[in-house]
């Protein structure tokens, strides 16, 4: 297969209307591992804004159920990717997004941030590692996208365009990247987590250094996370543009990405999306934490 055939079919495609095809070709087929890593990093990201991670930390969800909540994470976000905003399973998704986020009072802004960062960062990280450049049309096409999945979380005031997209969240990091407790406890057991995914049977002091060296210094400083040695951000940087070099040189992949491993692990028995997600929403003080939406959440990507 040609290796630009893809990209040629992606160019042909309206940015806008086609945007969910676009952004299927470019997350499953043409940088799988590439997105994967940026949505890692993008995560750890919303764990700097204190908001965000104090309120994580206050769940338990990632420092004691934290596979689990990654699990839910993926599968759900993979069948909004695979299946598109438009079909029964990608709204359900939706939906079920929508009802675990209902009992916390999440503010707008911070919900615009979390979604530049499904965005962003990911498509940065495929500009800088990936084995071709994204041209405009495919970052367009990836802003596209996720603005129609923060319509169906009823996201309000959306920047209107990539590039704007992509001030906003990093004026919004500037503004309030800050050390928090919360956030240093939830990225810790991420980072660990992320350790043991990313590098199943590598003994975990190595494992952990080699994530350490992943995560940017502007992420890394606020998080209070480990500073990587001059050696393993080296080493990374070289196997990371070694990657890049040698799967310019290989085969396309003629099949898509598989989330398989996540639902198994979690969900050995199958599942149905209203069952992924927290067993039961998180309580503080014997009161829910608040509501982000006004009316019905659940019925959003209806």
């Amino acid at each position: 297969m040609d290796p630009y055939a893809r990209l040629r079919e992606i160019e042909s495609l309206d940015a806008e209307k086609d945007c969910e095809r676009i952004f299927r070709l470019i997350a499953l087929h043409e940088f799988p591992v590439e997105y994967g890593l940026g949505i890692e990093l993008a995560q750890l990201s919303d764990f700097a804004v204190p908001s965000i991670g104090n309120l994580l930390a206050a769940t338990g969800e990632f420092t004691e159920r934290g596979q689990k909540r990654n699990d839910d994470t993926t599968i759900l976000l993979g069948e909004v990717f695979a299946n598109g905003l438009g079909t029964d399973r990608g709204r359900a998704a939706v939906r079920q997004i929508n009802r675990a986020h209902k009992p916390y009072d999440i503010s707008n802004d911070d919900f615009r941030y979390v979604l530049a960062t499904f965005a962003v960062p990911p498509v940065r990280f495929i500009e800088q590692y990936g084995w071709r450049p994204l041209t405009r049309h495919e970052r367009t096409a990836v802003y596209y996208f996720f603005r129609g999945m923060g319509n169906h979380m009823a996201i309000k005031d959306i920047p209107g365009s990539y590039d704007e997209l992509a001030a906003f969240m990093d004026d919004y990091e500037a503004q309030h990247f800050a050390y928090s407790e919360g956030g240093h406890q939830v990225a810790m057991a991420n980072r660990d987590r992320m350790a043991a995914d990313l590098l199943p049977g590598t003994p975990k002091k190595l494992a952990r250094q080699i994530v350490d060296a992943l995560i940017p210094e502007h992420i890394r400083r606020p998080l209070g996370l480990p500073r990587p040695s001059h050696t393993a951000l080296f080493a990374v940087e070289t196997i990371l543009k070694a990657r890049k070099a040698l799967v310019r040189h290989l085969p396309p992949s003629t099949e898509p990405a598989s989330l398989a491993v996540y639902a198994e692990r979690s969900y050995p028995d199958g599942y149905k999306i209203e069952e992924v997600g927290p067993a039961s929403h998180a309580m503080t003080g014997g009161a829910a934490l608040g509501c982000p939406f006004s009316g019905r959440p659940d019925t959003l990507a209806s």
